[in-house]
């Protein structure tokens, strides 16, 4: 089955609405007006519904599930970088399990690469391959004399090592792995089939508390590296998923992409406010001819980038702009943001609103202010430039943390 194609912004149906919008208002991703506040996928009764971010465009030879996979990247490495996967929760409100999706992956790719968990033993046996075990062929096998009166053995006893053992923990690691495909498989496979279709819909006869025991006595006893990192993220998975349902509606994203927006222009136009942080002005209050300054106050600029001649402040507005613009408040903060920049550097200070948009076509170039008869006042308010960026690209770019010279091009060089 083909994945349902919905974007942040879009009103949900009321067939959908019937289906998993109560669970969505709950987590906050529909406004009240009906639009989606969300990026990420859903998935309810097996059914994947993949959310992409406002202005999204699906280009001509790509899939939803491309565009899909590039955004599960997207929001996995910005759940990577921030500091905990609880800020992360707290400052954008990641909806659903935005925290499941490193370990996932995690779980998923060691599959691929190593399979189930086995335990490997020594077995002996007789054979003709393998290494002889010399002690278990003279203890259980009597000599005879052959044609030249030298003693020989008929039967060797030889010892392999049998690597296919199975244990209930592959059984929990069959389990794990079969949950993870249903919902992430496609994500490592790009096809719905994923990349373990034989360990669905597979279960383990003991509770969860049980198995994360077992998880626990198996790790006394093993000492590879690989096996302890994988056995103590299965037992995160099962701490994190006491149960699974097939109707449950299953979330993995974030109903405030604007974060995301925010993070991926600061890396992909290679943001330098700490290197000018101690250059801009901060509030202060005066007590008794005294001047003490209000660090928890200070400017917070989303990127600042700085050339030779020129410095640049950059807003990230995550802002479809055929619907929405942004507001007087908005403009003041980056008149304001340019006035105490000018007040420390003589550099050209330019002023930029960076939006996303997969067609910049009769979009406004600039945000300016007007008296009452349409004269600018270019002069006591410098035009913001509005910088019309397509989300797919940028999110390639923020995941391979490339392109940087060109982002910064269509500033100082526009």
């Amino acid at each position: 089955m083909h994945p349902i194609y919905h974007r942040d912004g879009d009103y949900i149906s009321k067939e959908e609405d019937a289906v998993f919008g109560g669970d969505m208002r709950k987590r906050g991703m529909l406004s009240t007006d009906g639009r989606f506040s969300y990026c990420g996928i859903l998935v309810c009764n097996k059914v994947l519904h993949v959310f992409l971010p406002k202005t999204h465009v699906l280009s001509q030879g790509r899939s939803i599930l491309q565009d899909a996979r590039l955004l599960m990247d997207c929001l996995c490495k910005y759940c990577n970088q921030t500091a905990t996967h609880e800020k992360a929760g707290e400052e954008s409100n990641a909806g659903g399990e935005l925290s499941h999706l490193s370990l996932a992956k995690w779980i998923l790719q060691d599959y691929m690469r190593h399979g189930l968990y086995t335990v490997s033993a020594h077995v002996t046996t007789k054979s003709d391959s393998g290494k002889i075990n010399w002690t278990a062929t003279v203890r259980n096998t009597i000599p005879v004399m052959n044609q030249r009166h030298q003693c020989v053995y008929p039967a060797l006893h030889t010892t392999s090592i049998n690597y296919s053992i199975k244990t209930l923990i592959t059984q929990i690691h069959q389990y794990v792995v079969g949950d993870l495909d249903s919902t992430f498989g496609w994500w490592l496979s790009g096809s719905m089939s994923g990349v373990a279709p034989m360990c669905r819909n597979v279960n383990i006869l003991i509770d969860k508390q049980q198995a994360i025991r077992a998880i626990n006595n198996e790790l006394s006893v093993v000492y590879s590296d690989r096996e302890i990192v994988l056995l103590k993220k299965l037992r995160q998975y099962l701490e994190l998923n006491p149960e699974s349902s097939d109707e449950d509606v299953f979330l993995s994203g974030i109903s405030d992409f604007e974060y995301v927006w925010e993070k991926m222009c600061s890396v992909v136009f290679n943001d330098q406010s700490n290197s000018i942080a101690g250059e801009i002005p901060v509030p202060a209050y005066v007590y008794d001819g005294a001047t003490k300054v209000s660090a928890q106050n200070k400017q917070r600029m989303d990127v600042i980038i700085n050339d030779k001649d020129c410095i640049a402040i950059l807003d990230a507005k995550y802002y479809d702009m055929n619907t929405t613009k942004p507001g007087w408040g908005d403009l003041v903060k980056q008149f304001y943001y340019e006035k105490s920049l000018s007040a420390v550097t003589n550099k050209k200070i330019k002023n930029y609103f960076v939006v996303p948009a997969s067609n910049p076509a009769g979009m406004p170039e600039h945000a300016v202010v007007v008296d009452r008869r349409l004269m600018r006042l270019d002069d006591d308010f410098s035009p913001i430039t509005i910088l019309p960026l397509n989300v797919n690209s940028v999110m390639q770019s923020y995941i391979n943390d490339a392109d940087s010279e060109r982002y910064r091009g269509l500033v100082f060089n526009g």
